[in-house]
């Protein structure tokens, strides 16, 4: 089944890791340039995305990126056994993709985030919480936008003898994909 395809389509099969290895931009596998990574994701997958700055970023706009079917990838220091956020200046740099995200309302009933308004959503870091797939790990970590973007905004260096890096561009950045549901 999973292998059938119209007559017309033809399919890629393209590795990113071959593709990063072969551009030089990685020799293991990690990706430290969020620029790197969209143009592989965009020339690989055909993916088309952007990077925004974090600091110009508000509760509401995670909301509002995940009620849209918007993936996001988030940069941040990964506990080694939880994958909740930390802060070690890189040192555990990893990436999550946000799956979710919730918050608190007192008398009200659940709501899918397709159906509560972005009025709904809380103003503040603290109050909503990001649900985000960690690729090392089967579990969700689930922890405060604030938390999210701390570990995030203090992404500054990295282990140089273990790890090839042309430039660690991850600190205050989110990449957000369209039209992935």
């Amino acid at each position: 089944f999973l292998q059938w395809r119209p007559e017309q389509e033809t399919r890629h099969h393209a590795s990113l890791l071959a593709a990063a290895l072969e551009r030089g931009i990685t020799s293991d596998g990690e990706i430290y340039d969020l620029d790197d990574l969209l143009s592989l994701s965009h020339d690989i997958c055909g993916l088309q995305g952007s990077i925004l700055d974090t600091n110009d970023l508000a509760a509401a706009d995670f909301v509002s990126f995940l009620s849209q079917g918007h993936l996001l990838f988030l940069p941040y220091d990964a506990d080694c056994s939880t994958k909740l956020p930390m802060l070690c200046q890189g040192a555990h740099a990893h990436c999550g993709v946000v799956v979710g995200a919730c918050w608190r309302q007192v008398g009200s009933q659940v709501l899918d985030l397709r159906e509560a308004g972005l009025e709904e959503a809380p103003a503040s870091g603290e109050d909503l919480l990001l649900v985000v797939q960690h690729s090392g790990s089967r579990r969700l970590a689930v922890a405060a936008l604030s938390a999210w973007l701390a570990s995030n905004a203090q992404l500054e260096s990295f282990n140089k003898s273990v790890f090839k890096v042309k430039e660690l561009n991850l600190s205050g950045k989110v990449v957000r994909f369209k039209g992935i549901a």
